[in-house]
């Protein structure tokens, strides 16, 4: 299997699973992974290109609607909005190379329209969600199926609100390895997290 980094975190669940991590570079591959938390319990996310290219991942946007659906039945907020110019975080799908066995990823970029606190509280908002178009192109097993997909979009939406890897159960989207038969929903742990901060 190859490896597949989304993130950051890979912590038991008998530690504790939420909250921000620092940005790191995994295995010196860019680009950065971080966890972070919202700013608030209102949650917009703003698709860029997300199935409306030629190399688009076919379902992606789907797959987001889906994940957000699915947070939607925490004490958080979430939604699309394309009209929002100051999202909490911007969803890309691009081709971004193989990246070190990298499908997709979280982080507060550098240009964030606005971060604060400290980790493991720290907050940003207009955070990078990317989804990498080269798993699915080179058909690598990663993107192929609608869960797939979901279980990826999930998981990567739940490291925009402060959840972390989880390597307890694959009844979470949050285990360690996105795509890698693991959930495409929330469980209760998840959810009590996120209920917990939001």
């Amino acid at each position: 299997m190859a490896a597949v980094v989304t993130g950051v975190g890979g912590q038991p669940a008998g530690a504790n699973p939420f909250g921000s991590t620092a940005c790191v570079d995994p295995a010196g591959a860019v680009p950065l992974n971080c966890v972070n938390l919202a700013n608030n319990n209102d949650h917009a996310m703003n698709y860029v290109n997300l199935d409306q290219t030629t190399q688009a991942i076919p379902g992606m946007g789907a797959a987001m609607t889906a994940a957000i659906s699915d947070l939607n039945g925490t004490d958080l907020h979430a939604y699309r909005d394309e009209n929002d110019s100051l999202p909490d975080v911007w969803v890309h799908d691009y081709n971004y190379g193989a990246l070190d066995g990298i499908t997709a990823w979280v982080v507060c970029p550098s240009d964030n329209t606005g971060e604060g606190g400290s980790n493991p509280n720290r907050w940003c908002r207009g955070q990078d969600l990317n989804f990498n178009v080269y798993y699915w192109v080179s058909d690598n097993g990663f993107y192929d199926t609608a869960a797939q997909r979901q279980n990826i979009a999930c998981h990567e939406l739940g490291h925009t609100v402060g959840l972390q890897h989880r390597t307890d159960t694959r009844a979470s989207c949050m285990w360690t390895y996105a795509g890698d038969g693991g959930a495409s929903r929330y469980d209760a742990h998840d959810r009590g997290h996120v209920n917990s901060r939001y």
